[in-house]
């Protein structure tokens, strides 16, 4: 390359990174100004630090671009800078962040003290254990593990010492000789809807033999469900990481019941209340979620329920068992709630991570519930997410 050449070549890279860092700047103003007015440089400085993150110009496109470098080079851990996490490309083809190792000892005793207490009240108590997407550390790079299944395993073994029901899915995993992979999006943590209906089938099941309540299975044959499938489409929350050319995109698939339905819905989030109704296709789902392709805002995954509410209540107008139920959840009950609603006459969902105004406890005296289902996949062991009793 000759002279002029270098000279060409380094002029346009210095313009860009003039472009980038002056519209950047732009984007930031209002924060960039608060920072001067205030002289309060070290007090901003994390909230600089996110808008500059945040509103960097062209963002997604840098994402996909190293991304795609990454990729080429045949990176098996994208490493995450500040707050980010790491992400791990599996032995699979699948990407995932890992989960530390946690003595579950004190997690074990709130869910115990959360039984106990419900069966004062005389209200039926079922944990659920959720399975991780990385199976074992067979799964992950050379010189890695996770904890998550590990954390699980201690979880389960404690409250089965303690007598407390409970529905280990990872268990019936393995019985149903499924392949592990195939449960769960390829760019995301969470699994995937016709995993979800499965799982559901298994708890009403559970549900019905245990406590006597009276379900139709019918609703968990995948043959009684028209699909309906965005290909290649979804980008997952792992994948808003790495971008769209590090792993690609997965397939979200949606479920519309053969069968007649319907729901009334009622929900609260920090935007306010939000109310549906109708059958199930106009319930269950929002919409908005799916328009856009390789979304780096809206998970399509968010599609079922339509966000991550602090509390929502679902009444079946065509359920007539009497089941009244509680269910303590995170994200992977998005594609639990709509089945489990097909079998309760009224399903009330509650985030810990976002529900503030009542205990558990408190709730339950007022709502006076058939059974509380406690659902957690093993990155949701964090204390804050067990709050049951003031």
């Amino acid at each position: 390359m000759n002279r002029n050449c270098r000279k060409i070549l380094s002029i346009i890279v210095l313009l860009v990174i003039f472009v980038v860092g002056a519209t950047t700047a732009y984007n930031c103003r209002g924060t960039i100004k608060e920072v001067i007015e205030t002289h309060n440089y070290l007090h901003c400085k994390s909230e600089l630090e996110s808008a500059l993150n945040e509103r960097f110009q062209w963002r997604n496109q840098w994402i996909n671009v190293n991304g795609l470098f990454q990729r080429c080079v045949g990176t098996t851990i994208v490493r995450g800078g500040g707050s980010e996490y790491d992400v791990y490309k599996m032995s699979n083809g699948q990407i995932m962040y890992r989960l530390p190792e946690r003595d579950m000892t004190k997690y074990a005793k709130k869910v115990t003290e959360l039984d106990r207490t419900l069966e004062e009240k005389g209200i039926h108590f079922l944990y659920v254990q959720l399975p991780n997407k990385i199976k074992d550390n067979s799964y992950m790079p050379p010189g890695t593990k996770t904890y998550g299944n590990l954390n699980a395993d201690q979880m389960v073994q404690l409250l089965r010492d303690e007598n407390i029901d409970l529905i280990d899915l990872r268990e019936e995993i393995e019985a149903a000789g499924f392949d592990w992979s195939s449960l769960f999006f390829k760019t995301d943590h969470h699994w995937t809807p016709k995993t979800g209906l499965w799982a559901s089938g298994l708890i009403m099941k559970h549900i019905s033999e245990k406590y006597g309540f009276e379900i139709n299975e019918d609703y968990y044959d995948y043959d009684n469900y028209k699909s309906h499938v965005k290909e290649n489409w979804m980008l997952g929350a792992v994948g808003r990481r790495t971008g769209a050319w590090y792993d690609g995109l997965d397939d979200i698939e949606i479920l519309e019941p053969k069968f007649d339905t319907d729901f009334s819905f009622w929900a609260v989030s920090d935007a306010g209340v939000e109310t549906r109704g109708g059958n199930f296709w106009n319930t269950m789902y929002l919409w908005d979620n799916l328009k856009t392709r390789s979304d780096f805002v809206n998970n399509s995954y968010s599609t079922y329920i339509g966000k991550e509410f602090a509390i929502n209540t679902i009444k079946n107008k065509k359920a007539h068992n009497g089941l009244k139920v509680l269910l303590i959840k995170e994200s992977f009950s998005g594609v639990l709630m709509p089945f489990i609603s097909l079998n309760s006459e009224e399903l009330t969902a509650v985030d810990l991570r976002r529900y503030k105004d009542q205990s558990i406890i408190e709730l339950c005296d007022e709502m006076q519930p058939d059974l509380v289902i406690l659902a957690y996949n093993p990155s949701a062991f964090s204390m804050s997410q067990f709050r049951f009793i003031k």
